[in-house]
């Protein structure tokens, strides 16, 4: 079982893991300015949510910018599209600040 490590710069590809593989999507967020990545479309069936945190800078000062992870597990064969939003979701109608995608293909 394999980890894969996807960065905004994977945005609009297709990356093929095998069932049991892990996925970390890893984009960079700043909650205290009220954007914050949001998933919009998921992985099901293929792929499941484990997790959603969010890493801080080391060192850096309370409010200062880090990374959010996304962590799937891939659990069957068969492929979908993964979309994030990075926006305030109290603003329902605010064009998004940044939009992340990723086409997932699991593999026996």
């Amino acid at each position: 079982m394999a980890t894969i490590t996807i960065d905004p710069n994977s945005t609009d590809q297709q990356i093929d893991v095998r069932v049991g593989d892990s996925i970390v999507v890893a984009l960079p967020e700043n909650p205290t300015t009220g954007f914050r990545w949001t998933i919009r479309t998921d992985l099901l069936p293929v792929a499941e949510l484990l997790s959603d945190t969010f890493d801080p800078v080391a060192g850096e000062m309370f409010g200062a910018p880090g990374v959010r992870r996304f962590t799937f597990d891939a659990t069957q064969t068969g492929r979908a599209t993964l979309w994030l939003e990075n926006c305030q979701e109290w603003e329902p109608n605010a064009a998004a600040a940044d939009t992340f995608s990723i086409t997932v293909a699991v593999l026996v």
